[in-house]
């Protein structure tokens, strides 16, 4: 392994390689990336809780409230608004947090997807050679990008949902669209 994994995350990796299993390609999610997918939710949270406030202002006849105050019917009832408004703008950081704690790696026999949830609970995917699928790259001007290589189907609600599962935002992502090719058995494309 070649990139520095927080200890947490690289006990995790090297306990889930089974015998003989060396990793041939390691890394972590770029911050920013996972940032910019909670982006839609804080900007929608930005007139969410503007307005929140201000109804919340406009209940207290735009004072600071007394403690006895609080517990006003009309004051109450706007606090779980606020909250959600304040769990709005803070999705991008959340994305951040999870990047680093995640872990992607190709080994010589299959993928693995670590999310590290709690101190003693992650969530790892592993995924076989039969397993993958298409892929589909979404590649930025400097290499990086999202590599999805399979795919889960649930059924809530009697409708089926379909999550694609890869990395996303990793660096030189058309060279580890290779490995996984090269792990599928696939033959060298001719140049």
């Amino acid at each position: 392994m070649d990139i520095l994994l927080p200890h947490r995350l690289r006990q995790i990796l090297e306990s889930e390689l089974n015998k003989g299993e060396q990793v041939i390609w390691v890394a972590q999610p770029r911050p920013w990336r996972l940032a910019q997918m909670g982006i839609p939710c804080f900007l929608f949270g930005i007139p969410w809780t503007g307005f929140t406030l201000h109804m919340l202002a406009a209940s207290c006849d735009f004072k600071f409230p007394e403690l006895g105050e609080l517990l006003d019917f009309r004051i109450f009832s706007l606090i779980p608004f606020v909250l959600v408004g304040l769990g709005l703008l803070t999705v991008p950081l959340l994305g951040v947090r999870k990047a680093k704690k995640t872990v992607y790696a190709i080994t010589t026999s299959r993928t693995i997807i670590i999310e590290s949830i709690l101190p003693g609970r992650s969530n790892i995917y592993s995924c076989w050679p039969s397993q993958l699928r298409a892929f589909f790259r979404k590649q930025a001007a400097d290499g990086s990008g999202d590599l999805f290589f399979s795919q889960e189907k649930t059924y809530p609600n009697d409708e089926p949902v379909v999550t694609r599962i890869g990395f996303l935002g990793i660096p030189r992502v058309k060279e580890v669209e290779l490995l996984l090719s090269a792990l599928r058995g696939d033959a060298p494309a001719e140049s």
